[in-house]
């Protein structure tokens, strides 16, 4: 099992809607024969409440630049479908532009310890 820390921002794009994420420097397991991007879309299920389309796969890469001007892959976007709630109390199904940038993996570290 692999554990890797995310975050995620959800962009409507008009901006007429808005959805929150719980996910900010989360750390989200990978477990063996499973791949990132269903890793993500479970995380993104049980603690934004939104599923992702197009089965799940990413819609692009999303880059970073170096100070030498060399790009990074630093994670993916997803097309994600969010229940929203409507003032008149009813729901509506709205899609969202889901950013999820991949900040390292979580990587053992033994501390020692100290003696006062």
């Amino acid at each position: 099992m692999q554990k890797i820390i995310i975050s995620v921002s959800h962009c409507h794009k008009t901006n007429e809607y808005f959805s929150e994420t719980q996910i900010k420097n989360k750390t989200i397991s990978i477990k063996d024969g499973e791949t990132i991007h269903q890793a993500i879309a479970e995380a993104l299920s049980e603690n934004d409440y939104c599923e992702t389309a197009y089965k799940g796969e990413p819609q692009g890469n999303i880059y970073r630049d170096d100070k030498d001007g060399n790009s990074h892959i630093i994670g993916y976007h997803y097309r994600t479908k969010h229940d929203i709630q409507k003032n008149d109390g009813g729901w509506k199904v709205v899609f969202f532009t889901t950013w999820v940038t991949i900040h390292g993996e979580v990587v053992p570290f033994e501390l020692l310890d100290i003696e006062n």
